[in-house]
């Protein structure tokens, strides 16, 4: 026997899943990227690439310039263009991209919770990591705050 309950499921359309993946040119990140596009062209999921940089600081006059960060916004932008195109060729809907400034694992997390995603996808190792060492930092503090299901990527 149906009860109103029932009816209502049948007729409120469902929110269409969310899968962000982090991206920042890294093999691992590449790996991840593949595996979360896959993912999405099978479950037909939207795909979210991120990809954080670090902001460049404003120099007073007097004060000595910071060196400009290889990963600066420019750099972000290029990422994540590379990773969307590799991406589409998995995935069934079309692959929006965002850059954020600041923490790669502040990033994702906001994100996660802005696009209400339900899986977040990151490789085992970032861009600044080096080859053969353990988990990387992202990968770890999205494990104890994602607010959502996460999958860490092997290369």
């Amino acid at each position: 026997m149906r009860t109103d309950s029932d009816l209502v499921d049948t007729v409120r359309p469902r929110r269409r899943r969310q899968i962000l993946v982090g991206a920042d040119g890294s093999s691992s990140a590449m790996a991840a990227v593949e595996r979360a596009a896959g993912l999405a062209g099978a479950t037909g999921a939207r795909l979210t690439v991120l990809c954080a940089f670090e902001e460049q600081a404003v120099t007073g006059a007097g004060r000595t310039p910071r060196p400009v960060s290889p990963f600066d916004a420019d750099w972000a932008f290029e990422v994540v263009g590379k990773a969307a195109a590799a991406a589409s060729a998995l995935a069934a809907e079309p692959v929006a991209t965002r850059t954020w400034p600041g923490s790669p694992a502040l990033a994702l997390i906001s994100q996660a919770r802005a696009l209400a995603v339900e899986l977040l996808v990151v490789g085992f190792q970032g861009a600044g990591s080096s080859p053969g060492s353990s988990l990387g930092s992202v990968p770890v503090t999205l494990s104890r705050h994602a607010p959502c299901d996460l999958l860490i990527v092997r290369p």
